[in-house]
């Protein structure tokens, strides 16, 4: 019984690693198709609002999920081995510390690609002006420059 427990205190350990591993590379797959496509900045921009607090609100359901599977570990882990007196504390800290690790570096990158996507609506409010020319503001690597003269066709 204590094996099965202890494997599946593993097993939830290797979950929360997962999870965390995927928050990342699937904010900065976001971050990089915010930059490359100019259509999904534009629909961020109809609601600006939601755009930044959406980052928080996935950070935290992954944090959740991650302290969930902490916690479950902790549990299995605790009831395996069945610690002598004083050690529940010491065995708390050494299981919960990859979890705030891990929760850590969500919060870092939540709040890193909340800023970036605010920098991204500075600027593509920014980036033209009334007349529908880009603004002088404008990185020169952001404007899609039109090469067509108005009288060429196609």
């Amino acid at each position: 019984m204590e094996k099965v427990m202890s494997e599946l205190a593993f097993e939830y350990f290797k979950i929360g690693n997962a999870v965390t591993a995927f928050y990342v590379v699937q904010t900065l797959l976001f971050l990089n198709a915010i930059y490359k496509e100019p259509k999904l900045l534009s629909a961020l921009c109809s609601n600006r609002k939601l755009a930044s607090k959406a980052t928080w609100i996935i950070a935290f359901v992954y944090i959740f999920i991650v302290v969930f599977c902490a916690s479950a570990e902790l549990f299995y882990r605790y009831n395996s081995i069945q610690p002598p007196q004083g050690l529940p504390t010491i065995v708390l800290i050494i299981f919960l510390f990859p979890a705030a690790i891990k929760s850590i570096i969500i919060v870092i990158l939540a709040w890193a690609c909340s800023t970036l996507i605010k920098k991204y609506l500075k600027v593509e409010e920014t980036a033209f002006n009334d007349e529908g020319k880009p603004a002088q503001k404008m990185p020169n690597n952001m404007i899609k420059r039109n090469t067509k003269k108005p009288n060429e066709k196609g």
